[in-house]
């Protein structure tokens, strides 16, 4: 499951689709990746083949690749829907304790490059970072319990929980008082 991507490049079985109830989640960016991801935690057998069958042309002036801040921001929370059914997809749908483990590493994952992007996304409000943070946290995404997909994200997840646990704090603190002028922080 390295390569989840797109459905039109898969051939399902009815039945499987069926069987599961396996659907697209609705108003969400990566409807693609959610399904797969479910697919394949159902699926008895995966094959695949080495074939090149598309060949993706990047036009920076395509609308899909537009940059303003409400398109920006519905992809982060569409990124926060994935990340929640990935971590939950053992509630949805029958699966390996082996997927659930794999699944669980992917939504770490996904909520760590959630907030990387959020401290670098120069084209959000604070208060659009603040709320999309709080999604996270009312989520169950954040803090984040467990490993990432990767050895080196794994290690900076406890430095990543406790920065924002007490930028948080400070936050908070310094906007009861109305004088968050004096300090730094992105959220």
């Amino acid at each position: 499951t390295n390569d989840i991507g797109s459905v039109w490049k898969c051939f399902y079985s009815r039945k499987l689709i069926k069987e599961y109830k396996l659907s697209f989640y609705p108003k969400i960016t990566h409807q693609d990746s959610d399904f797969n991801y479910a697919a394949y935690a159902v699926a008895k057998r995966v094959m695949g083949i080495n074939l090149i069958g598309y060949s993706y042309y990047w036009n920076d002036k395509s609308l899909s690749h537009e940059r303003v801040v409400p398109k920006i921001a519905h992809n982060i929370k569409s990124d926060i829907v994935v990340a929640k059914r990935l971590k939950n997809i053992s509630n949805r749908i029958p699966t390996s304790k082996r997927i659930i483990k794999d699944y669980l590493q992917r939504s770490n994952s996904l909520v760590f490059s959630i907030i990387i992007q959020l401290y670098r996304e120069k084209l959000l409000s604070k208060e659009t970072k603040k709320e999309i943070f709080s999604l996270m946290i009312e989520q169950g995404l954040f803090p984040i319990k467990g490993r990432t997909a990767s050895v080196k994200t794994t290690l900076l997840v406890p430095f990543v929980n406790a920065y924002f646990n007490i930028s948080s704090i400070f936050t908070s603190f310094f906007l009861e008082r109305k004088n968050y002028h004096s300090i730094y922080y992105f959220l």
